[in-house]
């Protein structure tokens, strides 16, 4: 028996030593939701006369670090090295020399520490304190949204500059740095009496410096004269490449001579002093390369006058010798791409957009044609095409006899009778190919058609056969939204964009209207207003401080942007002042 109880005695401080080895949480019991709480701080919150190069915060409970050097924020900005360390309850800032003279300065912590069980953050911990004999209490608040989407901004990081400095978001770090909420507000506050400049920046690499290929930013283009206090200080952010445009290179490559560019472009036209017929497009959707083509065979350098506008409209003029040597390589695929929308039998319009990877040189419209059956083929007109500058985008918008379809079906059901559209060369690219198209079956359902032979290349290649089939409904599925502008300008464009704040249709300089055929969804209104009446809305400029041109989004009677459009529903009439 003593044996037996001997070990067991043994058994159970085994088991003792292996649960005092592995402590864990206790389990059970109510969650803890509660953020640390600050007990003390040394300097202490508007603490004056300070003098030291350690900052301790002693929270009520345990804490863990949470990328605090990155969360910590310490104005003005500290040009020192400084070190962040956690130890147990307390979040300690050593400092590596002194602070300024009679400076005060704002400590806001963030989520820069947490809870060691739920990993709950501090509730907004900020303390101030002076080098000096007084807190300097002056501050600036607003509210920081994007203009074309109308939503707030969140951590996004707002930089104060000395105006009589310099510095800006593109060469040096700020004087007084904060970031938005959740709602795009910001607060600065605890400033000295200065004039400043205001900027706000996406600084996704941390530098303090704006990356304008890939990171938003925003101004407010007028210099604060901080006095007193100074609210709803509000600007918006945008992505803009603001560099100067710099060409990188020119050279032929393969069959096409190759000009490329540091940024995005908008437009460009060329210029030759020689009389030749020359086609040029973008090579992709960025367009920062433009290629020439040589339909010609031309042999002998060609001066070129390049003139080149970019999405701030900065404007540059390039010359370039382009000049084509032989090559053995073979011209690039031509590749074309086409979309068609559905046909409401109410108002039937043939609406189709057309992309090529090469510039057309030359329209067949024989091969181009609406089949709706063995007994209605309707060719385009000049009317119904629009091409882009560099002739490798189309856009088809071809209405149709309503009488061709029955009021109580959803397909197309032409009369026997139906009149043949008369074919009409749309411009100078339209010929009459002699190549005969075989004729369609009579089975065959509508369609709108693109021949072979029908798009050619300036390299004499042509695109594939695209039969795209049309989709008749009737507009019972879907709503119209209803729209009156009062105002006094004269030159504004009203978008209705999707929940993707992308744009499905505008109307310009139209007082009364309606967007019909709207598929059932939440939709915005937004209107981009023409303030110098150049025919389109210009984003402002940053180098510049030109702030862009308004942009007003339609509010509902709760001050929502958001319209909700159901089938067979007329919405509005939606009222916009401005």
């Amino acid at each position: 028996m003593r044996r037996i109880l001997k070990q067991a005695f043994y058994v159970g401080l085994f088991i003792t030593s292996i649960q005092c080895a592995n402590q864990t949480a206790p389990t059970g019991g109510p969650r803890d939701e509660d953020p640390p709480e600050l007990v003390t701080s040394n300097p202490s919150n508007e603490e004056l006369n300070v003098s030291t190069q350690s900052i301790t915060f002693e929270f009520n409970e345990y804490i863990k670090p949470n990328t605090a050097k990155e969360q910590i924020i310490i104005t003005p900005r500290l040009t020192q090295e400084y070190e962040v360390n956690v130890k147990k309850d307390r979040l300690i800032i050593e400092l590596s020399e002194p602070l300024s003279e009679n400076t005060t300065y704002t400590i806001n912590i963030r989520e820069a520490v947490q809870d060691i069980t739920e990993s709950n953050p501090p509730d907004n911990l900020k303390i101030a304190f002076s080098t000096g004999a007084f807190l300097d209490s002056l501050s600036i608040t607003g509210v920081i949204n994007n203009q074309l989407t109308n939503q707030f901004v969140d951590d996004y990081s707002i930089y104060l500059y000395d105006a009589s400095d310099t510095l800006d978001i593109f060469n040096g770090p700020p004087l007084y740095v904060t970031k938005t909420n959740e709602i795009g507000e910001y607060l600065l506050e605890n400033l000295k009496s200065a004039t400043y400049n205001l900027f706000a920046l996406k600084d996704k690499n941390k530098n303090f410096i704006a990356d304008v290929k890939s990171e938003s930013y925003g101004f407010y283009s007028s210099p604060i004269v901080l006095d007193s206090s100074n609210n709803n200080v509000d600007f918006t952010i945008q992505k803009l490449d603001v560099r100067p445009i710099e060409q990188i290179s020119a050279r032929q490559n393969g069959t096409t001579y190759e000009i490329k560019y540091n940024k995005n472009l908008k437009s460009y036209n060329l210029e030759f002093l020689d009389s030749v017929e020359i086609f040029s497009s973008f090579t992709d959707e960025y367009q920062s390369t433009l290629r020439i083509y040589n339909p010609q065979n031309i042999q002998d350098s060609l001066l070129t006058f390049i003139h080149i506008t970019d999405s701030v409209n900065n404007s540059s003029i390039d010359t370039v010798f382009v000049r084509f040597e032989e090559t053995s390589r073979s011209p690039l695929d031509f590749i074309a791409n086409s979309t068609l929308e559905k046909v409401f039998v109410n108002e039937p319009i043939i609406k189709s957009s057309l992309t090529f990877s090469k510039p057309i040189a030359t329209l067949n419209t024989d091969s181009l044609y609406v089949y709706i059956d063995s007994l209605t083929i309707i060719r385009p007109d000049s009317s119904h095409l629009q091409w882009n500058y560099s002739k490798d985008k189309l856009e088809i918008n071809m209405p149709l006899d309503p009488s061709l379809f029955s009021s109580s079906s959803e397909t197309a059901k032409p009369p026997t009778s139906a009149p043949k559209q008369k074919l009409v060369k749309p411009d100078s690219l339209l010929t009459s190919d002699s190549t005969k198209q075989e004729p369609p079956k009579p089975d065959l359902k509508p369609h709108l058609y693109f021949g072979f032979g029908t798009f050619i290349s300036p390299e004499a290649d042509t695109a594939k056969i695209m039969k795209k089939e049309l989709s008749f409904t009737k507009p019972d599925a879907y709503g119209i939204m209803l729209v009156e502008v009062e105002t006094s300008k004269t030159s504004y464009i009203v978008q209705l964009l999707n929940k993707n704040n992308e744009v499905v249709d505008s109307k310009k300089n139209l007082k009364k209207f309606s967007f019909i055929n709207v598929p059932p969804g939440d939709y915005k209104l937004r209107v981009l207003i023409d303030s110098n009446h150049n025919g389109e809305w210009d984003p402002g400029n940053i180098l510049e401080k030109r702030d862009p041109e308004p942009v007003i989004f339609y509010l509902n009677s709760e001050e929502k942007d958001l319209l909700t459009i159901r089938a067979n529903w007329e919405l509005g009439p939606n009222i916009i002042k401005f």
